[in-house]
């Protein structure tokens, strides 16, 4: 029995195996663990909001000293009296 060509089973593409790993894990016949993030990711993590952050307080850093400086002197000034 031959089926029509709109009624047979669409093809799966052939699976690719996944590389051979190495170490304890594989010699059992198991997968290696990984929990979670490693220390390094964290740390690339961190290093990228700390370049992030300084890069924000340098670019208004002095804007926003000016201001508060601008202010203060304001405050001075009126309640000085002068």
């Amino acid at each position: 029995m031959t089926l029509h060509p709109t009624h047979q089973q669409p093809q799966q593409p052939p699976q690719e195996r996944p590389a051979q790993e190495t170490g304890p894990a594989a010699r059992q016949g198991r997968r290696p663990r990984r929990r979670g993030a490693t220390a390094m990711e964290y740390l690339f993590v961190i290093s990228l909001i700390l370049v992030v952050a300084m890069t924000g307080i340098g670019y208004f850093g002095q804007s926003t000293k000016d201001t508060t400086q601008k202010a203060a002197d304001a405050i001075q000034k009126a309640t000085s009296g002068k």
